[in-house]
């Protein structure tokens, strides 16, 4: 996979932007704010990563979509 990380790593990477998300949103001091507001920010940029990843794959025929049965 593109720069050595593998899908177990990445993996736990999301999960703990999600965490983090998750942590943030219970606190309402400024830093706390600031922080979901940064994390948000980052997971918005990490989905469109994501997708155009799986775009370049797909057209490259490294990523195929399974037929439904």
């Amino acid at each position: 996979m593109q720069g050595g990380v593998d899908s177990d790593t990445a993996n736990c990477i999301f999960a703990r932007m999600i965490y983090l998300l998750r942590i943030y949103s219970n606190f309402s001091d400024e830093k706390s704010v600031e922080n979901l507001k940064n994390q948000i920010e980052l997971v918005q940029d990490l989905k469109i990563l994501i997708s155009e990843l799986i775009k370049v794959s797909q057209t490259a025929g490294i990523l195929k979509t399974q037929k439904r049965v």
